[in-house]
């Protein structure tokens, strides 16, 4: 993926324009691409600064370097390198200097030490050959590292990844999102939600007129974890070209001054492409729908795929569906860790008078007690620490459950 510094936007008013390259800038780009490919596939085996400087030596217009630098940082992306096999690097550099630092102490007045004899009893101890010894000292460092796999995929691939990664390296630097959303395949709106719990993304869903409203919180609106939050935002557009239409607005802090602007995308789906498939279960959630089923209980608990309205909170996507003979349904929704707001409004909406009996996970690290929910509520917090756990989780959704029905 691009990083906001390798994308170039112009400015008009309060307005950010990114587009991919089109016209003779797109045959340039398809030319740089082809050359680099080529380039890399040949260079299989040799070192990262090796296949770097090989790069950055291709004949390139000064006006396109920038679009180079850009191209390569995919491509390279899509390339695997190791480390040399061998010794651990840290280990040979530690013996390496430990046995100078007592050979130069062993040293008279107007004797020099001997390099060479120091090489070759390190050598002699990892049972190396005293050729390898340079090459495997620094092996773990980033340059050295060799090109094991080159990406095979075409230049035309690439450049068309290019425009992509443009309109994602954007979302990096936004603060606010919303996306106003025509599609008239149900499972596509679904499949968008669960793609926004499987990134973990802090989002609200509105019914309009004429569609949907999806809003999200941008990494820059964070305290923490941004970064991570920001490729999860970005990693969500693939998923939302796959409506019918869609007009996308980011408030984003640009450039070094991180100037608000605001940054503007239409899209959807081509026609006679097929939707994507849906995203499986959050690792988290995985684990957990295995281990209740484990436990052998009269609840069963299975992947939840309806879009549920809560009134004073909006549509949301639950992550499980829990059911027991006596009890009936409870719906789990993991929170994560990104936002307090974001429970705090889940809080409210319980204690307003929620129709359903639901369990909401959160991570400790939003610093909230389950007490927070008491009394015939029919919800409940579940407050956990690096993972759920199942018992925990059942016991949260029987008191929902018991407070459900209690309630008149």
């Amino acid at each position: 993926m691009l990083t906001s510094d390798l994308v170039r936007g112009t400015r008009r008013g309060d307005r950010l324009h990114v587009s991919a390259p089109s016209g003779k800038k797109r045959q340039r780009a398809l030319e740089i691409a082809e050359a680099s490919c080529a380039l890399v596939q040949a260079l299989v085996g040799e070192q990262r600064d090796e296949v770097d400087a090989a790069l950055r030596s291709v004949p390139i217009a000064a006006k396109d370097q920038w679009l180079a630098r850009g191209l390569h940082k995919l491509l390279l992306d899509k390339c695997t390198f190791a480390v040399t096999e061998g010794p651990d690097p840290r280990a040979l550099r530690k013996a390496i200097f430990e046995l100078a630092s007592r050979k130069r102490g062993l040293l008279g007045e107007n004797e020099r030490l001997d390099t060479d004899a120091i090489r070759q009893e390190i050598a002699t101890q990892f049972e190396l050959p005293i050729d390898r010894l340079d090459t495997l000292l620094y092996a773990d460092l980033r340059g050295t590292h060799l090109l094991t796999e080159a990406s095979l995929e075409t230049a035309e691939a690439l450049v068309g990844r290019y425009g992509l990664a443009l309109e994602q390296a954007v979302l990096l630097r936004a603060e606010r999102v919303a996306v106003l959303l025509h599609t008239s395949d149900a499972e596509s709106l679904r499949r968008l939600l669960r793609a926004c719990k499987f990134r973990r993304l802090l989002w609200r869903l509105s019914k309009q007129e004429t569609g949907w409203r999806l809003e999200l919180d941008g990494p820059v609106s964070l305290l923490r974890s941004s970064t991570r939050y920001g490729l999860q935002l970005a990693m969500l557009l693939p998923v939302l070209r796959d409506c019918d239409s869609f007009q996308l607005r980011a408030r984003v802090r640009w450039g070094k001054a991180r100037t608000p602007l605001e940054y503007v995308l239409d899209g959807g789906r081509k026609r006679g492409t097929k939707p994507a498939p849906p995203l499986p279960p959050p690792d988290d959630v995985a684990r957990l729908l295995l281990d209740i089923d484990r436990l052998k209980t009269a609840w069963t608990a299975t992947a939840a795929a309806d879009i549920v309205d809560l009134p004073g909170v909006g549509w949301c996507v639950p992550d499980v569906r829990l059911h027991h003979p006596e009890h009936g349904d409870v719906w789990l929704e993991v929170l994560g860790y990104w936002s307090r707001d974001a429970v705090w409004k889940r809080v409210e909406l319980v204690q307003a008078g929620l129709d359903r009996a639901m369990v909401f996970a959160l991570s400790s690290r939003l610093r909230v007690s389950e007490d927070v929910l008491q009394g015939d509520l029919p919800g409940a917090l579940y407050v956990y620490k690096g993972v759920m756990h199942a018992k925990r989780v059942l016991e949260r959704a029987e008191y929902a459950a018991a407070a459900r029905q209690l309630t008149p």
